[in-house]
C-alpha cells in the first residue's frame, strides 16, 4: 500500500520530534539512528524514506522542533505578557531539567555550531522565528531580542552544568532578573 503525501509528512514529523528529544537528551552524536527509530516507533528502514543522512534529520530537527517557539505562537492575550510568562517560567529553577531537554536551542547550539552550514542556517531561520515572535505586539524590532534569548538558552545551558541546585538556582533566578530588566513591561 502506497503511503500518502499527508502520511508521509506525519511520519517525517514524528521522526523529528522523536529525534529531537533524543539529540537533547543525548547529543547529536551519541544518538544513532536506531535509538532514534525506535524513540519515533518506527523501523530503521522508514528512516531511509524520509532522510538521506542523520545530518539531514539534524537540519529538520534545528528548523522545525522548537517547543519554545510553539509556546511563543500559541499565546494568547497581550502578546509581551505571554512572553514573559513563557520566559519566566522556561527560567523556573524547578523546570530545569524539562526545560533542558526539551529546548533545542538551550540543549543543541554546541551540537548544531559544529554542524554544517545547511544545518546551522536551518537553526538560524528558527532563532528568527522566535525572535519576531517575542517582538509580536511590541514597537521593538525582532533583533532587540537577541540578547534576552541568548541570556535565556545559555542559562539553562549553564545551569545544566551545575552540580548544585542552590548555584542552578541562583543562576537561573539572576538570569530572570536580568532579562526581566531587558523586556519591554507587559501591557
Amino acid at each position: 500500500m502506497r503511503m500518502t503525501e499527508e502520511n508521509k509528512r506525519a511520519q517525517t514529523r514524528r521522526i523529528a520530534e522523536g529525534a529531537a528529544a533524543a539529540f537533547r537528551e543525548g547529543g547529536f552524536d551519541a544518538v544513532n539512528i536506531d535509538a532514534v527509530m525506535a524513540r519515533s516507533g518506527l523501523t530503521r528502514g522508514a528512516f531511509y524514506a524520509h532522510f538521506a543522512t542523520k545530518q539531514a534529520l539534524l537540519e529538520t530537527v534545528a528548523r522545525d522542533c522548537h517547543p519554545l517557539l510553539d509556546k511563543l505562537r500559541a499565546r494568547e492575550g497581550e502578546p509581551m505578557a505571554g512572553a514573559r510568562r513563557i520566559l519566566r517560567d522556561y527560567l523556573d529553577p524547578a523546570h530545569l531539567d524539562a526545560v533542558r531537554t526539551g529546548c533545542t536551542f538551550a540543549a543543541l547550539s554546541g551540537d548544531i555550531a559544529r554542524a554544517p552550514a545547511d544545518v546551522r542556517s536551518a537553526f538560524e531561520a528558527a532563532w528568527s522565528e522566535v525572535l519576531g515572535e517575542l517582538a509580536r505586539g511590541t514597537d521593538r524590532a525582532p533583533e532587540d531580542f537577541a540578547a534576552p534569548l541568548a541570556l535565556a538558552t545559555g542559562a539553562i545551558g549553564a545551569a545544566a552544568a551545575l552540580e548544585s541546585g542552590a548555584a542552578q538556582a541562583t543562576l537561573l533566578n539572576g538570569a530572570w532578573d536580568a532579562l526581566d530588566a531587558m523586556l519591554p513591561p507587559a501591557t
